[in-house]
């Protein structure tokens, strides 16, 4: 049996997102969500028992 004292956890979090509104041609409202989170936004957790 292993015995982990840590672990490591990479959990990419969106920071930062952008929201278009827009109409369609039929009049009605579309709603696109951006991500526009960098890429080098990744926050590291050390968790421990």
């Amino acid at each position: 049996m292993r015995k982990h004292e840590a672990a490591d956890i990479a959990i990419k979090l969106k920071l930062t997102e952008s929201v278009v509104v827009r109409t369609d041609a039929m009049g009605q409202r579309v709603i696109e969500h951006v991500d526009d989170t960098p890429t080098e936004a990744v926050m590291l957790w050390v968790v421990q028992p």
